[in-house]
């Protein structure tokens, strides 16, 4: 039998004719700005490398064809190295003249380059690392390592990454490492001469096996510290800063820290409360938006992004003396700091309904100049939207953040997507989330929650579902739907519901033990928790933690909140969607969900996006993105809406 042709949908067209801010950096005078702009054209996603003068409307291109991102001033400003990935060619370091030229390619590595391009601070080097050469994976091989696959990455052995250095003078390129690891993050020291960074064994990116070392030009290696979950390094005089995720400080904070490490390997915990490794949730092919936020340094401070309620923050942070933090800048959106030269910051801001634009700010003055404007491009393509915004009640716990999205010309109860949010650890917020855009282009109601468990209000709230999934947090998200049906905002006759990851395995909890909802889409979830146990790159650890303890001493629980057992009860229609390279939420989940709402005959589809990792429709390639962004756009708005 045929597999049927994929049903298009208009709204699909309106988000794949986006445009958007990829990458940026500033120049060391604070004056011009390099950056990446992204679009789709057709089956491609090509990237153009262009520069603006602060203060000037308009803007040269410095590279195009292909993908052009992560640009690095030299320190004298002159020149801005990048990476270049050619249609069919392997991504390799490129330098451009910033007054505008030729191109050149100043690598040539088989593998391709894998990290972003750092100058030293005499200009005469750039370090970056590279991962091994292919092996025939066609023959038998062994897996040796706890977890051997991580998502995105896909085998590990494949994956390491070693620090190596390019010598300008002669474009020789040396190998620093051999470490097995996957190292990244290569920061230099002031002297030019060594380098620190950040390798992990590659177990998994809830627990790394995490080490900090420093690397010399004759590949003289030191370990600085065994500190696990790191997620960003900067060097500060004789010491270095890093942000970390709780656990590496051994106690129950969730928050991530920005901490000290001082030369004897000693670390200080200095953000206090903030939360620097927070997850405003956007769905943007976007890499700055990432929950890792780059560490900026401001004399003996810190300026590092943090996550606060509904959206992110810049704070500075004292890195000596007595702990201190202090708010440095905020925004009706969200910010993204991206590079400090002197006084000047570089920056972007999006909101709900934008995507980041850039814009520079004088620290002293506190002046800021707008770079980019995708937005005025992207309003002009996208239906204008209401924001309703709403606190639920919940009987037994706090009011829960809930925001209401609409076209802003529609009236009346409107046939609703309950749409839910990754991690859980994570949180919807000022962060444009394209699957609600989209929902909306279709002429429906999009209803996004931070229930228990979401990010950005206090470790209780985070750790308030751990050993409960499906109990506390499903009743948050019935009272949000009771409560935008109180208002007359969604119509409680056409409610549907869809997800990601955690908004997949919420997604499937959901439509087994409520008949309220009349059309699903569960995107590469989680339904059975405990093959998730053994088979996701997570499981070993990630479980644990959110489930009360280990698979041999937690299983009933881990059944007891699986999806997979209440699958015979569901009468919804359900679209499941699967990367089948998801190492996260293996193809496996969905496939058991499927398989057994087909056998009590629940109406079901299954689509399949091949080679996509585990957010494959946020930052695969385009076809793969508009694949999901028709699948579910026909699948929700045919049911709710009857067209």
């Amino acid at each position: 039998m045929a597999s049927p042709a994929l049903a298009h949908h208009p709204a699909a067209d309106v988000i794949a004719a986006l445009e958007f801010v990829h990458t940026a950096d500033l120049s060391p005078d604070g004056t011009r700005v390099a950056w990446a702009h992204s679009r789709i054209d057709g089956d491609e996603e090509p990237i153009e490398l262009r520069l603006t003068i602060v203060g000037e409307s308009d803007h040269s291109v410095l590279a195009t064809g292909g993908r052009n991102t992560q640009p690095e001033f030299s320190p004298d400003g002159r020149t801005v190295a990048f990476l270049r990935s050619m249609p069919g060619r392997p991504t390799q370091i490129a330098l451009v003249d910033a007054a505008g030229g030729s191109v050149r390619e100043v690598t040539a590595i088989p593998q391709g380059v894998a990290s972003r391009p750092r100058w030293s601070p005499d200009g005469t080097r750039i370090a970056f690392t590279v991962g091994p050469e292919p092996v025939d994976r066609r023959l038998p091989f062994r897996v040796t390592r706890a977890i051997g696959w991580l998502d995105g990455i896909g085998l590990v052995d494949d994956a390491v990454t070693d620090v190596h250095v390019l010598e300008l003078a002669d474009e020789t390129v040396t190998r620093l490492t051999h470490e097995d690891r996957i190292s990244g993050s290569p920061e230099w020291h002031a002297d030019s001469a060594s380098l620190s960074f950040t390798s992990s064994a590659g177990h998994d990116e809830w627990h790394h096996e995490g080490r900090i070392s420093t690397v010399d030009l004759a590949g003289g290696i030191r370990t600085d510290a065994e500190l696990p979950d790191v997620f960003a390094l900067a060097v500060h005089g004789d010491g270095l800063v890093v942000t970390s995720r709780g656990s590496a400080v051994k106690d129950d904070i969730i928050n991530g820290r920005l901490l000290t490490l001082d030369s004897a390997g000693r670390t200080t915990a200095r953000s206090g409360d903030l939360d620097v490794h927070g997850d405003v949730i956007p769905d943007l092919p976007v890499p700055f938006t990432d929950p890792s936020p780059v560490i900026l340094l401001h004399g003996d401070d810190a300026l590092v992004r943090t996550h606060t309620g509904d959206r992110h923050e810049l704070h500075r942070v004292a890195l000596t003396g007595a702990p201190h933090q202090s708010l440095e800048l905020a925004a009706e959106g969200s910010v993204y700091a991206l590079a400090l030269r002197g006084d000047v910051l570089l920056y972007a801001v999006g909101d709900r309904l934008t995507a980041p634009d850039l814009r520079v700010r004088d620290l002293v003055s506190g002046e800021d100049t707008a770079i980019t404007d995708t937005a005025s491009h992207n309003r002009r393509i996208l239906t204008p939207l209401r924001v309703e915004h709403l606190w639920a009640h919940t009987a037994d716990g706090p009011d829960v953040q809930t925001t209401f999205l609409a076209p802003a010309d529609s009236t009346g109860p409107l046939p609703t997507v309950l749409l839910i949010h990754g991690g859980p650890e994570a949180g919807f917020g000022e962060a444009l989330f394209l699957d609600a855009q989209l929902l909306c282009e279709a002429g429906l109601g999009v209803l996004l929650v931070n229930p228990r468990g979401s990010r950005g209000y206090g470790n209780a709230h985070i750790a308030a579902i751990r050993g409960d999934w499906g109990g506390i947090d499903a009743d948050d998200f019935h009272a949000a739907l009771d409560l935008a049906i109180a208002r007359g905002l969604a119509d409680p006759e056409r409610l549907g519901v869809a997800g990601l990851s955690y908004g997949g395995y919420m997604t499937t909890w959901l439509i087994g033990h409520s008949d309220r909802f009349a059309a699903a889409v569960a995107e590469n979830p989680v339904t059975n928790l405990v093959s998730f146990y053994g088979t996701s790159d997570i499981g070993l650890t990630f479980a644990p933690r959110q489930l009360g303890g280990p698979i041999d001493t937690a299983f009933d629980q881990f059944v007891r909140s699986s999806p997979i057992t209440a699958a015979e009860a569901v009468t919804t229609p359900t679209l499941l969607i699967v990367s089948d390279e998801d190492h996260r939420c293996p193809p496996e989940q969905a496939l058991q969900f499927y398989q057994r709402l087909v056998s009590t005959g629940c109406e079901a589809e299954l689509l399949m996006l091949p080679g996509a990792s585990h957010a494959g429709s946020v930052n695969e390639a385009p076809v793969v993105r508009r694949a999901q962004n028709d699948a579910m756009a026909d699948w929700l708005s045919s049911r709710l809406l009857g067209d």
